[in-house]
Formats: C-alpha cells, sequence, structure tokens
C-alpha cells in the first residue's frame, strides 16, 4: 500500500471510487476499532508506512520459533 493517495493511487474494485482509509486499513489488517489521528490524509500515510500488523505477528512468531530452536 502506498502512502500517499492523491489521484487514485488505490482504487475501489468497481473503479468508481478509491477506496477509503477504513477500507485500506482493513487491506493492511488492522482492526476496525483502530483509530488514525488527527486526518485522513495522515491515516493514509500510516497505512501505507506500517507493517500490517498479521505480518508482524507471523514474523515475531518465527523469530520466536528460531530463537526457542537455536538458544537452548
Amino acid at each position: 500500500m502506498r502512502t500517499e493517495h492523491h489521484g487514485n493511487i488505490e482504487f475501489h474494485w468497481n473503479g468508481k471510487r478509491r477506496l477509503s482509509a477504513r477500507e485500506a486499513a482493513r487491506i493492511q489488517s488492522f482492526p476496525d476499532d483502530m483509530e488514525f489521528l488527527p486526518s485522513t490524509s495522515q491515516a493514509y500515510k500510516q497505512i501505507g508506512n506500517a507493517v500490517p500488523p498479521i505480518l508482524g505477528w507471523h514474523v515475531a512468531k518465527s523469530v520466536e520459533s528460531f530463537l526457542n530452536r537455536n538458544l537452548k
């Protein structure tokens, strides 16, 4: 997901509108109750710059597993 949101960088499947910040957050696996402040413009940047939470969780679990196997 790109951080810029001018024009139609990312667009809705029907092609008639762009994704909302909330839709972009869902694609990136953020929970629906996550707040992005202070503005929608900043929300697009925060979402685009973030490591998706579910991806981060999987990476952390892999690192944990590696460390548990190799540091015993």
